[in-house]
Protein backbone atom coordinates (compact mmCIF):
# COMPACT_ATOMS: atom_id res chain seq x y z
CA UNK A 1 0.00 0.00 0.00
CA UNK A 2 2.77 2.42 0.97
CA UNK A 3 4.59 1.66 -2.29
CA UNK A 4 1.48 2.40 -4.37
CA UNK A 5 0.99 5.73 -2.57
CA UNK A 6 4.60 6.74 -3.27
CA UNK A 7 4.27 5.77 -6.95
CA UNK A 8 1.04 7.76 -7.25
CA UNK A 9 2.64 10.84 -5.68
CA UNK A 10 5.60 10.60 -8.08
CA UNK A 11 3.25 10.31 -11.06
CA UNK A 12 1.22 13.33 -9.94
CA UNK A 13 4.36 15.39 -9.45
CA UNK A 14 5.58 14.38 -12.91
CA UNK A 15 2.27 15.37 -14.51
CA UNK A 16 2.26 18.68 -12.67
CA UNK A 17 5.85 19.52 -13.58
CA UNK A 18 5.53 18.40 -17.20
CA UNK A 19 2.58 20.75 -17.64
CA UNK A 20 -0.75 20.12 -19.33
CA UNK A 21 -2.84 22.39 -21.51
CA UNK A 22 -5.98 23.58 -19.75
CA UNK A 23 -9.25 24.01 -21.66
CA UNK A 24 -11.78 26.74 -20.92
CA UNK A 25 -15.11 25.36 -19.70
CA UNK A 26 -18.56 26.83 -19.28
CA UNK A 27 -19.15 28.53 -15.95
CA UNK A 28 -21.35 26.75 -13.43
CA UNK A 29 -24.08 28.51 -11.50
CA UNK A 30 -21.81 28.54 -8.45
CA UNK A 31 -18.98 30.04 -10.53
CA UNK A 32 -21.21 32.93 -11.58
CA UNK A 33 -22.35 33.51 -8.01
CA UNK A 34 -18.70 33.71 -6.91
CA UNK A 35 -17.77 36.15 -9.73
CA UNK A 36 -15.59 33.72 -11.66
CA UNK A 37 -14.60 35.11 -15.05
CA UNK A 38 -13.10 31.96 -16.58
CA UNK A 39 -12.83 28.29 -15.63
CA UNK A 40 -10.07 26.12 -17.11
CA UNK A 41 -9.71 22.36 -16.61
CA UNK A 42 -7.68 19.30 -17.58
CA UNK A 43 -8.59 15.66 -16.97
CA UNK A 44 -6.34 12.72 -17.84
CA UNK A 45 -7.84 10.01 -20.06
CA UNK A 46 -7.51 7.48 -17.24
CA UNK A 47 -9.28 9.86 -14.89
CA UNK A 48 -6.73 9.63 -12.07
CA UNK A 49 -5.34 13.16 -12.49
CA UNK A 50 -7.00 16.51 -12.99
CA UNK A 51 -6.39 20.25 -12.79
CA UNK A 52 -8.73 23.20 -12.43
CA UNK A 53 -8.00 26.91 -12.57
CA UNK A 54 -10.61 29.47 -11.56
CA UNK A 55 -9.91 33.06 -12.57
CA UNK A 56 -11.97 35.58 -10.63
CA UNK A 57 -13.02 39.02 -11.86
CA UNK A 58 -11.16 40.51 -8.90
CA UNK A 59 -7.84 39.36 -10.36
CA UNK A 60 -7.54 36.44 -7.94
CA UNK A 61 -7.11 32.80 -8.95
CA UNK A 62 -7.66 29.43 -7.31
CA UNK A 63 -5.76 26.42 -8.63
CA UNK A 64 -6.26 22.77 -7.69
CA UNK A 65 -4.63 19.62 -9.06
CA UNK A 66 -4.24 16.00 -8.07
CA UNK A 67 -5.83 12.60 -7.82
CA UNK A 68 -7.32 10.30 -5.22
CA UNK A 69 -4.22 10.08 -3.00
CA UNK A 70 -2.44 13.42 -3.40
CA UNK A 71 -3.49 16.97 -4.15
CA UNK A 72 -1.97 20.38 -4.79
CA UNK A 73 -3.50 23.83 -4.48
CA UNK A 74 -2.50 27.45 -4.95
CA UNK A 75 -4.07 30.88 -4.62
CA UNK A 76 -2.87 34.28 -5.76
CA UNK A 77 -3.10 36.90 -8.51
CA UNK A 78 -3.49 36.49 -12.27
CA UNK A 79 -2.93 38.90 -15.14
CA UNK A 80 -3.00 38.82 -18.92
CA UNK A 81 -0.06 40.44 -20.71
CA UNK A 82 -0.29 40.22 -24.48
CA UNK A 83 -1.17 36.61 -25.26
CA UNK A 84 0.11 35.26 -21.94
CA UNK A 85 -1.62 34.43 -18.68
CA UNK A 86 0.69 35.01 -15.69
CA UNK A 87 0.13 33.52 -12.22
CA UNK A 88 1.78 34.66 -8.99
CA UNK A 89 0.91 32.86 -5.76
CA UNK A 90 0.35 34.57 -2.42
CA UNK A 91 3.04 32.45 -0.75
CA UNK A 92 6.49 32.10 -2.30
CA UNK A 93 8.49 28.91 -1.80
CA UNK A 94 11.46 30.63 -0.13
CA UNK A 95 9.55 33.35 1.69
CA UNK A 96 6.81 31.98 3.94
CA UNK A 97 5.87 34.97 6.14
CA UNK A 98 6.37 34.35 9.86
CA UNK A 99 6.36 36.18 13.18
CA UNK A 100 8.13 35.45 16.47
CA UNK A 101 6.95 35.87 20.05
CA UNK A 102 8.23 34.78 23.46
CA UNK A 103 6.25 33.19 26.27
CA UNK A 104 6.35 31.29 29.55
CA UNK A 105 3.21 29.37 28.55
CA UNK A 106 4.02 25.70 27.93
CA UNK A 107 0.74 24.59 26.33
CA UNK A 108 2.42 24.25 22.89
CA UNK A 109 5.74 22.99 24.26
CA UNK A 110 6.83 19.33 24.02
CA UNK A 111 9.52 17.91 26.34
CA UNK A 112 10.36 21.37 27.75
CA UNK A 113 11.70 22.26 24.30
CA UNK A 114 12.82 25.81 23.47
CA UNK A 115 10.42 26.16 20.52
CA UNK A 116 6.67 25.71 20.53
CA UNK A 117 4.70 23.80 17.91
CA UNK A 118 4.23 26.00 14.86
CA UNK A 119 0.74 27.26 14.06
CA UNK A 120 -0.74 29.38 11.29
CA UNK A 121 -2.91 32.48 11.74
CA UNK A 122 -6.02 30.35 12.19
CA UNK A 123 -4.36 28.43 15.00
CA UNK A 124 -4.01 25.23 12.96
CA UNK A 125 -1.09 23.03 13.99
CA UNK A 126 1.64 22.81 11.34
CA UNK A 127 3.19 19.53 12.40
CA UNK A 128 5.45 19.32 9.32
CA UNK A 129 7.27 22.56 10.22
CA UNK A 130 10.93 22.21 11.23
CA UNK A 131 12.95 24.94 12.94
CA UNK A 132 16.39 25.29 11.37
CA UNK A 133 18.98 26.81 13.71
CA UNK A 134 22.19 28.68 12.88
CA UNK A 135 22.73 28.39 9.12
CA UNK A 136 21.23 24.92 8.61
CA UNK A 137 23.56 23.27 11.14
CA UNK A 138 20.75 22.06 13.42
CA UNK A 139 17.28 20.82 12.42
CA UNK A 140 14.57 20.67 15.09
CA UNK A 141 10.98 19.41 15.07
CA UNK A 142 8.91 21.21 17.75
CA UNK A 143 6.16 18.59 17.38
CA UNK A 144 8.61 15.96 18.68
CA UNK A 145 10.46 18.29 21.04
CA UNK A 146 13.92 17.46 19.75
CA UNK A 147 16.70 18.22 17.27
CA UNK A 148 19.15 16.56 14.94
CA UNK A 149 22.42 18.20 15.93
CA UNK A 150 23.33 20.35 18.92
CA UNK A 151 23.77 24.04 19.62
CA UNK A 152 25.12 26.19 22.45
CA UNK A 153 23.64 29.47 21.33
CA UNK A 154 20.88 30.47 18.92
CA UNK A 155 21.86 33.22 16.50
CA UNK A 156 19.16 32.84 13.86
CA UNK A 157 16.37 30.48 12.81
CA UNK A 158 14.04 29.82 9.93
CA UNK A 159 11.12 27.49 9.25
CA UNK A 160 11.40 24.64 6.78
CA UNK A 161 8.45 22.50 5.71
CA UNK A 162 8.52 18.94 4.39
CA UNK A 163 7.60 20.09 0.87
CA UNK A 164 10.63 22.41 0.71
CA UNK A 165 8.97 25.72 1.59
CA UNK A 166 11.03 27.94 3.90
CA UNK A 167 10.84 31.28 5.67
CA UNK A 168 13.59 33.87 5.72
CA UNK A 169 16.24 33.78 8.45
CA UNK A 170 15.26 35.59 11.66
CA UNK A 171 17.27 36.73 14.65
CA UNK A 172 16.18 35.33 18.03
CA UNK A 173 16.50 37.05 21.41
CA UNK A 174 18.57 35.13 23.94
CA UNK A 175 16.38 34.77 27.02
CA UNK A 176 14.84 32.03 29.15
CA UNK A 177 11.42 32.17 27.52
CA UNK A 178 10.04 29.73 24.98
CA UNK A 179 9.94 30.81 21.34
CA UNK A 180 6.70 30.69 19.35
CA UNK A 181 7.01 31.00 15.58
CA UNK A 182 3.76 31.61 13.74
CA UNK A 183 3.30 31.21 9.99
CA UNK A 184 1.44 34.34 8.88
CA UNK A 185 -0.82 32.48 6.46
CA UNK A 186 -4.37 31.16 6.69
CA UNK A 187 -3.54 27.85 5.02
CA UNK A 188 -1.46 24.77 5.69
CA UNK A 189 1.69 24.71 3.56
CA UNK A 190 1.36 20.98 2.96
CA UNK A 191 0.23 20.50 -0.65
CA UNK A 192 0.68 24.17 -1.56
CA UNK A 193 2.25 25.05 -4.92
CA UNK A 194 4.18 28.26 -5.37
CA UNK A 195 3.73 30.07 -8.68
CA UNK A 196 6.34 32.72 -9.44
CA UNK A 197 5.50 34.35 -12.77
CA UNK A 198 4.22 31.03 -14.12
CA UNK A 199 3.11 31.65 -17.70
CA UNK A 200 0.48 30.09 -19.94
CA UNK A 201 0.04 30.98 -23.60
CA UNK A 202 -3.51 31.88 -24.64
CA UNK A 203 -4.59 29.94 -27.73
CA UNK A 204 -8.33 30.00 -28.39
CA UNK A 205 -9.95 28.12 -25.51
CA UNK A 206 -6.63 26.65 -24.38
CA UNK A 207 -4.05 27.70 -21.82
CA UNK A 208 -0.75 26.18 -22.94
CA UNK A 209 2.06 26.03 -20.33
CA UNK A 210 5.18 27.99 -21.19
CA UNK A 211 7.95 25.37 -21.07
CA UNK A 212 10.75 27.96 -21.04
Amino acid sequence: MRRSIIITILILNYLFLSGQSLKRKSLTKADKEHTVRWRYEYRSKEGFFGESLLLFKSGRYKYEAGGCLQGFFSEGRWAVVGNEMILNSDVKKNDVPVSVSYTNDTSDIVNAFKFGIVRNRKGDLMTDAFVIINNDSVKCLPMAGGCVGTYNRIDSVRLQFENGFTSRWMGIANNDKHVLIRAEVDIKIEGYKSFDNVKYRLHGKLLIPDKQ
